[in-house]
């Protein structure tokens, strides 16, 4: 085998998950008779005729063709795919390479990932090996670890593989290793085959959807609500009709559309009321409207207006009428609080904890309407309320920085100085904190997410330290469909990124009522939890799951999942928990994928013997990628 520089190890495996498919074009369907294998090829040879040259692919064309950005999985993959050790790679190389991947047996393929990992080609991997292996598994992961990190899972590698003590892995050592995984090596088939993949057109057209019976079924409530609204203007029209039976044309035209243009004015803005509907959403008739599709009908009726009202302009000039105008005017009147403390997290992420006023009654996953006049004197903004409903004295909003207002605020808060203006608690340079100037660290030694958070906090708070920021207006709370989760027995609560918030709120409410069910024995300090049933929760089950992209995502509420995994554990729910935390990084390759074996049998090592997560420091440990939704819905 042709020798590849060592330095180039680290990037081979991980960049085989990046390289993307594409599905056989519609021109392609004459050729349905052929084999599944037969078209597979014809796919690969059509992709190789791109990039080769006199029908070869040298190392950067074949870098290209299968999108490899990294130098060292480009050389190393070049490598073991010329077998003949030419330089150059032929069409027929290529696709016995994909074939070997895609049908090969199970000790095939585990020989090509050995001989990814042993880059000198000894036919052994020593920890130097291992360690660029690991290194290269981090970068693709977007992980930032430090080098004593590396070291560690190199260590807990080669403790669980080498057998024999040599300080080196053989093949058999490495066989073993694997094998204590069962269905790993049949299921890195299809992260490696994927590139060239065929895939079956979806030749359900939109229209045959809406026909459907199971989208009937699900959409009863708006399907009936449009079927009214269509009768009710049907109705006004014929009636506007009939009593101007006797007029021209142009005046039926415009007292028809009139007539709706008065019905549809009114209803658009009574889908905007957004007390009424929550106070409507809370009673037995809210669970048969469509109420959470109230905004998607107040644009709908919005577009019918704008129809009806250029035909009724139509009506009155061609009647020579005069046109009139009705000029609306809504006042709204908000109640004035305080920001009471900011704290800035990871990933632009802006957390607000705001005074509560005493009649602000909110459950859990609702939102409310925010302004700021020191960022913005007339702009509203929503957000979703992140703190429970238990908690008297604070509302938390977290502000995730996407859009121009969200950026003058994080930026506002960014001017200050701490040491000048803001009282300071912090501990360590781990977060992205005002004290830190927003400088990120790099810390001497590992610690898990809690570790870093206990004892840091930055705030800023109200009297005497922000000036005008701390006077801002609130409007609402509106409810959502997420504040029904608390009334089922059993809640699959799905957040990505910041879009957690509403279960947030969930799972704050949940610990506070677990809270609330505690006792204490008041002459020892014997705890245990009250089994009365007015007191126990209506839910008997909650699976929580959490998509973020990179580990510091995770620092925005590993407080909350911390106390959760606390609470569960002083009740005895170890074996058999009420709340099931699954969480997921997506940027971190799956153990099934080739770049990310070593990485993630590192970490199921330390998991394993700490305990304990290797990056949040929970009980329950970080999956790589995306959940497999067809297992989780079994």
């Amino acid at each position: 085998m042709k020798e590849i520089p060592k330095l180039c190890v680290q990037y081979f495996i991980s960049k085989m998950k990046t390289v993307n498919y594409k599905p056989i074009d519609e021109d392609n369907d004459d050729s349905s008779d052929e084999s599944e294998d037969e078209r597979w090829v014809k796919l690969v040879n059509k992709e190789f005729q791109k990039f080769a040259e006199n029908g070869r692919l040298c190392t950067e064309n074949f870098k290209k063709a299968l999108r490899l950005k990294k130098s060292f999985f480009g050389e190393r993959f070049f490598a073991l795919f010329d077998t003949d050790g030419s330089g150059d790679i032929e069409c027929e190389e290529l696709i016995n390479g994909l074939r070997m991947l895609k049908n090969g047996t199970p000790t095939q393929k585990l020989k090509f990932l050995f001989d990814v990992f042993d880059a000198d080609g000894s036919g052994t991997v020593d920890k130097y090996e291992m360690r660029m292996v690991l290194k290269s598994c981090t970068e693709e992961s977007s992980l930032t670890l430090c080098n004593e990190d590396i070291d560690e899972l190199t260590s807990v590698l080669f403790e669980d593989a080498d057998v024999d003590n040599s300080g080196e892995i053989t093949f058999d050592e490495f066989q073993s290793s694997l094998e204590k995984h069962p269905g790993l090596i049949d299921d890195m088939t299809l992260s490696a085959t994927h590139w060239f993949d065929i895939r079956k057109s979806n030749t359900c057209s939109q229209g045959a959807r809406y026909c459907s019976k199971v989208y009937w079924e699900h959409n009863t409530s708006k399907i009936v609500f449009i079927i009214l609204y269509i009768i009710a203007n049907l109705g006004l029209g014929a009636f506007a009709g009939w009593n101007h039976n006797k007029s021209n044309g142009f005046l039926i035209t415009a007292r028809v559309c009139g007539m709706n243009l008065n019905f549809n004015c009114t209803l658009v803005l009574v889908l905007m009321l957004r007390q009424t509907i929550n106070i409507v959403r809370s009673t037995r008739i809210g669970r048969y409207l469509p109420l959470d599709e109230h905004s998607v009908f107040h644009q709908f009726v919005g577009a019918m207006i704008g129809v009806y009202a250029v035909f009724h302009t139509i009506g009155h000039i061609g009647n020579a009428k005069q046109i009139y105008r009705v000029k609306w005017i809504k006042q709204l009147r908000y109640g004035v609080t305080y920001i009471e403390k900011v704290t800035l997290l990871p990933c632009g992420v802006t957390h607000l904890e705001i005074s509560r006023p005493k009649t602000f009654d909110f459950q859990p996953g609702d939102y409310m309407y925010l302004q700021i006049p020191d960022i913005s004197p007339y702009e509203f903004h929503p957000f979703t309320i992140s703190s429970a409903p238990e908690m008297k004295d604070r509302l938390w909003l977290h502000v995730r920085t996407t859009g121009n207002w969200t950026k003058d605020l994080y930026q506002y808060l960014s001017r200050y100085d701490p040491g000048e203006e803001c009282e300071v608690e912090a501990e360590t340079p781990m977060m992205t904190t005002l004290q830190m100037k927003r400088k990120e660290q790099q810390p001497n030694r590992r610690k898990s997410i809690i570790d870093r958070l206990n004892g840091l906090m930055t705030n800023i708070r109200r009297r005497g330290t922000i000036g005008s920021l701390d006077g801002c207006f609130l409007d609402g709370p509106f409810g959502t469909a997420s504040r029904e989760a608390l009334t089922t027995e059993h809640a699959i609560l799905i957040g990505a990124g910041i879009g957690v918030t509403p279960m947030a709120s969930i799972l704050q409410s949940i610990i506070h009522q677990i809270k609330r069910n505690k006792r204490k024995c008041p002459k020892c300090t014997h705890c245990w939890y009250d089994d009365n049933q007015e007191n126990m929760l209506k839910m008997k089950k909650v699976d929580f799951i959490w998509i973020n992209r990179d580990q510091r995502c995770f620092e925005w509420f590993v407080r909350v999942l911390n106390n959760l995994e606390v609470e569960q554990s002083l009740a005895g729910w170890e074996e058999d928990k009420f709340v099931d935390l699954h969480l997921y990084m997506t940027s971190a390759v799956k153990k099934t994928h080739m770049e990310g074996v070593g990485l993630q049998l590192a970490l199921d090592l330390v998991h394993k013997k700490e305990r304990k997560d290797f990056f949040t420091g929970l009980k329950t440990k970080t999956q790589a990628g995306r959940p497999d939704w067809d297992k989780a819905s079994t």
